[in-house]
């Protein structure tokens, strides 16, 4: 006689409504890698700079109607996702809507570009390029106006990048979004821009908007 006993499993007991991670469906399995993932990632907030990494300079309130002048954010070693780009106008006065901060005449625009490796384009992603404060409204749409009363008035823009891909734009090592002024923005008193997002493991294949 032969008696047949069903074997044990060697998973640990259960709580009420708990599964075992190798009884989860796998879209469980798939969120429970990206909240891993998620949480190695490093948040990235950087000012563009004319090197791409934070150093050099970061304010564009110089004269370049002669030489273009670039700031960018630079994906190094360890590839990037851009979520989104803050920009700060400062400036005495009023801020005029067909004036790029108080009153300054702006020829040729800032224009936006997504550049590869070898420094060629992408991508552009100003179609019209911004050379008044309502052009940045036209742009990414959010353009916020802050006057406190006494000092200088102020100019937020924010250029949600997530709403191309929610994940944001990739930057792989060596591509850049960068900013290139050809104007003359003297008479600003600030003018700089923060990307902000976060790294990317490099076996990963998201975002994909590249």
């Amino acid at each position: 006689l032969v008696r047949c006993t069903q074997p044990q499993s060697i998973l640990p007991p259960l709580q009420p409504h708990q599964t075992h991670p190798q009884t989860r469906h796998p879209t469980q399995n798939k969120t429970l890698k990206t909240l891993v993932t998620a949480a190695m990632q490093t948040p990235i907030h950087q000012l563009a700079s004319t090197i791409g990494d934070g150093t050099g300079t970061t304010t564009a309130t110089g004269d370049y109607t002669s030489t273009t002048t670039t700031l960018k954010i630079t994906a190094n070693a360890t590839p990037l996702a851009i979520i989104r780009m803050i920009g700060t106008i400062k400036d005495s006065g009023a801020f005029d809507a067909d004036k790029y901060g108080n009153n300054i005449t702006i020829t040729n625009g800032i224009r936006i570009y997504l550049r590869d490796t070898d420094d060629t384009t992408i991508t552009e992603f100003t179609p019209l390029p911004i050379a008044t404060n309502a052009d940045w409204a036209s742009m990414c749409h959010d353009l916020s106006i802050h006057s406190f009363g006494q000092g200088n008035q102020i100019a937020t823009m924010r250029w949600t990048y997530g709403k191309y891909d929610p994940g944001g734009i990739r930057l792989n090592p060596g591509q850049s979004i960068a900013l290139d002024f050809h104007d003359n923005y003297t008479g600003l008193v600030d003018h700089r821009f923060m990307f902000e997002g976060h790294t990317i493991d490099p076996a990963s294949t998201e975002p994909h908007w590249t």
